[in-house]
């Protein structure tokens, strides 16, 4: 099985390219800041911060896998009851009545 490359070189370079699509947009706004989710995120997180001058923060989540897939994941939840699940079908609420 042929493994696609990765896009990027290293997670610094990924996090500068991250950097220039945010500049770009124009979204960033005086008090916007990068937050970075450990084991990864973190380097991605500081190289935007520092090419974007914005403040880097670290918020600790527990990933929710897929029963079926556990790489995957289909959500995080972290402090102060807060849950953000993955858009698309694949997370759509149980008894929702949709299939």
């Amino acid at each position: 099985m042929a493994l696609d490359p990765p896009l990027w070189s290293s997670r610094h370079q990924a996090g500068l390219e991250l950097a220039e699509r945010l500049r770009a947009s124009k979204r960033i706004k005086a008090d916007s800041m990068i937050i970075a989710l450990p084991r990864g995120g973190v380097v991605v997180a500081v190289a935007a911060g520092k090419q974007l001058k914005l403040p880097v923060v670290t918020w600790s989540v527990h990933k929710v896998s897929d029963p079926l897939q556990p790489e995957l994941a289909i959500g995080a939840v972290g402090a102060g009851n807060v849950a953000v699940w993955r858009c698309g079908a694949i997370a759509r609420p149980r008894g929702s009545g949709r299939s």
